[in-house]
C-alpha cells in the first residue's frame, strides 16, 4: 500500500471519528438542553391544567410557558447554528466568520480578532463553505491544543498571474488563522491527522487550492489556505 493510500485511509477513519463525535455532541445538546426544556413545558402544562380545573388564575403558568418556549426556540437556533450557521447562506462568508470569531471569543474567553480585506465581498458557495469549515477547525485546534491567548483570523482577496498569456489574473481568497500559543509539536507535523490538518488540506485541495501550517518564530502557529475565488470552469469553458 503506497503512502497516499494509507493517508487517505487514515483520513477516512478520522472523518468517521469526527462524525461520531458530532453525533454524540448533538445527542447531548438535544438531551441536556432541549430535553430539559421540553420536560419543563410538559410539567408546566400539567400544572396549568390543574390550576384551570379548580378555577384558579393560570396567567402565571402562561407566562412561565412563554419563557420556556422562548428558551426552547433559542436553544434550537443555537444547535442549528453550530451545525451550519444560517448567516453563511443568508449573508456570506465575511458575516459568517464575524459570527464565528465573536461566538468563539464569547464561549472561550480567548482574544479573537477578525479582519476582511476588502470588508465585504462574495465568493462561490463551495469556496465560502470550505473556508468557513477550515477556519472553524483551526479555531477548534487552537482551543484544544495551543494554550493561546490571542488568535487573529484574516481573509483577503488577492490576484496572481494565471500563467496563461492573455488571460486575466486569477482571483484568490487567502485565509489565515494565527495564534500565539505553544506552537505545533514536531510529532503533530508528522502526524497531521491528529489535529485534523489532513482533512483541512484535502478540503482545500478538492477546491483547487492549497493548505499549509507552520510554526511562527515568535511562538504559535499560522494556518494558511489559498483558494480560487472565482467560479470554476467546466471542460467547455462555461461557468
Amino acid at each position: 500500500m503506497d503512502a497516499r493510500t494509507a493517508e487517505l485511509r487514515l483520513l477516512a477513519a478520522h472523518v468517521e471519528d469526527l462524525r461520531e463525535a458530532e453525533r454524540g455532541a448533538l445527542a447531548r445538546d438535544l438531551h441536556d438542553e432541549l430535553g430539559q426544556l421540553l420536560t419543563g413545558i410538559r410539567m408546566e402544562l400539567d400544572v396549568t391544567e390543574a390550576v384551570r380545573a379548580r378555577g384558579g388564575d393560570i396567567r402565571p403558568q402562561q407566562e412561565k410557558l412563554e419563557e420556556l418556549l422562548d428558551a426552547t426556540l433559542a436553544s434550537t437556533r443555537s444547535i442549528l447554528a453550530h451545525l451550519r450557521p444560517r448567516v453563511l447562506d443568508d449573508f456570506g462568508l465575511v458575516a459568517a466568520l464575524e459570527w464565528l470569531t465573536t461566538d468563539t471569543a464569547r464561549r472561550s474567553g480567548l482574544d479573537v480578532h477578525f479582519e476582511a480585506r476588502p470588508e465585504e465581498f462574495e465568493v462561490p458557495g463551495e469556496v465560502a463553505t470550505g473556508v468557513f469549515r477550515i477556519v472553524q477547525e483551526s479555531l477548534t485546534n487552537v482551543l484544544r491544543h495551543a494554550n493561546a491567548r490571542r488568535v487573529d483570523v484574516e481573509i483577503a482577496l488577492t490576484t496572481a498571474d494565471s500563467g496563461v498569456w492573455g488571460s486575466p489574473p486569477t482571483v484568490l481568497l487567502v485565509a489565515t488563522v494565527t495564534d500565539d500559543g505553544v506552537g505545533l509539536p514536531p510529532e503533530d507535523q508528522r502526524r497531521p491527522v491528529s489535529l485534523g490538518l489532513l482533512g483541512m488540506r484535502e478540503r482545500a485541495t478538492a477546491l483547487g487550492g492549497t493548505f499549509g501550517v507552520a510554526a511562527r518564530e515568535q511562538g504559535g502557529t499560522v494556518v494558511t489556505v489559498t483558494l480560487p475565488a472565482a467560479p470554476r470552469q467546466t471542460a467547455e469553458g462555461a461557468p
